[in-house]
């Protein structure tokens, strides 16, 4: 599946980003940023593409808080409130800049995030790819 590889590499490379360690020059900072940015939104419509592909018709659903929702309710992902908070720092560091909003972002994609992704990963491996032809 097209979406779940697409996820995957961007996934390793969000992973990658914990080689850098504070403080960040700024380009690092921005770029882990990014990552973030690019495995959100891999991650959202991969979830939306399995959900309809199991029949749970998200299409009535075009944006990720409702798609988040329903895959919480079908036990895609396991914790709807940080995924949730997730969307929130996406949605921030898409419309703001500040180095502060940033950093603390940072601390939460490798604390909390990073680990979301892997268990997202791990569960769409594991019970919800189509199978292949």
């Amino acid at each position: 599946m097209k979406k779940f590889d697409n996820f995957s590499k961007a996934l390793d490379n969000l992973i990658g980003s914990n080689d850098y360690q504070p403080p960040y020059p700024p380009t690092i900072q921005a770029g882990i940023v990014a990552l973030f940015k690019i495995c959100y939104e891999q991650a959202w419509k991969m979830t939306k593409e399995l959900l309809e592909y199991h029949g749970l018709n998200p299409d009535e659903f075009s944006s990720p808080r409702p798609i988040t929702k329903l895959a919480f309710q079908h036990k895609l992902i396991n914790d709807q409130e940080t995924w949730l908070d997730m969307l929130d720092s996406r949605n921030e560091l898409t419309h703001t800049y500040s180095e502060e909003d940033s950093l603390e972002a940072i601390n939460k994609i490798r604390t909390q995030y990073i680990p979301l992704f892997k268990a997202l990963r791990e569960e769409v491996r594991d019970k919800w790819l189509p199978e292949e032809p």
